[in-house]
């Protein structure tokens, strides 16, 4: 009979240490301690870059206890960061490259300090941003901040390679791939839009600054298309700097014309060769 008597009370006492184990690491929010975070720098972040986050740790009554830090490449936590052994470092010991300021037991200024690798940036960029938090407890709570940092979204790059749309005399070059043809010409060349969805001009300093398929495609998207373009001569020769580009289908194309070239005594006519770079 005293087996069956303890049962009972054997199952409630496991019930309290369990409830008292799962809920032990969960503290309240402290209305004495204060955490602020300042991260560097402001701008996009690129593999290599090493990154800062400064912060102000405070206890208005007690003396600071914890700190977490966490986030890519950073996974570090202080059980005693003010070390009531009044050796002025953290308990454990300082972390690799980190900065630390110890005025008293309730005011620390620390820096965490960390270089991007390669890894942690190219898996940032499915979100666009790192993300590092920061959990600060004395013995009546805990308060917690973060700090992003932007980090340049995944692009695809461009190919770029030379190009020339040469006609002779009627011979029109293929321009299909384009959705463009050059058929005619009046006293400059008349590259037309045909079959293409857009087809634009862009400003010249365009061309170096598009590095990307996704800027390629918000240029394009954002210009206003045109029927035509008739800006190089078929008369006399000259250098060039203008851009233009295109829609067709599901591929965009920028041209950047540097070059006309204009050869006249052939008996087959004119030869008029428009050159330059053109990405893709």
């Amino acid at each position: 009979m005293k087996n069956f008597f303890y049962l009972p009370l054997l199952a409630m006492m496991t019930l309290v240490f369990t409830s008292c184990s799962e809920t032990e690491d969960i503290l309240p929010d402290s209305t004495t301690v204060e955490i602020t975070a300042t991260g560097t720098p402001t701008g996009v972040i690129t593999p290599g870059t090493q990154i800062s986050v400064a912060l102000k740790l405070r206890s208005s009554d007690n003396s600071l206890k914890g700190l977490v830090m966490s986030g890519p490449g950073v996974e570090h936590t202080y059980e005693d960061i003010a070390n009531t052994d009044k050796d002025e470092m953290p308990k454990e010991g300082l972390r690799s490259g980190d900065e630390y300021v110890y005025t008293n037991s309730k005011q620390i200024d620390y820096v965490m300090n960390h270089t991007v690798s390669q890894d942690e940036f190219e898996a940032a960029q499915e979100t666009g941003k790192m993300v590092y938090e920061f959990i600060l407890s004395d013995k009546n709570g805990q308060k917690t901040t973060s700090v992003e940092f932007e980090v340049s979204p995944d692009e695809t790059p461009l190919v770029e390679d030379d190009f020339a749309f040469v006609r002779v005399g009627t011979n029109n070059p293929d321009l299909s791939e384009y959705g463009l043809v050059w058929e005619s010409n009046t006293s400059e060349a008349a590259i037309i839009k045909k079959g293409a969805d857009k087809f634009v001009e862009l400003e010249a300093s365009t061309y170096a600054e598009i590095t990307s398929k996704e800027g390629l495609i918000a240029a394009v998207d954002a210009a206003d298309d045109m029927a035509d373009f008739r800006k190089i001569s078929v008369e006399q020769s000259a250098d060039y700097n203008l851009v233009i580009a295109t829609k067709n289908g599901d591929k965009y194309y920028i041209m950047n014309i540097t070059r006309g070239e204009v050869e006249t005594g052939d008996a087959a006519g004119t030869k008029v060769t428009i050159s330059g770079k053109a990405k893709k």
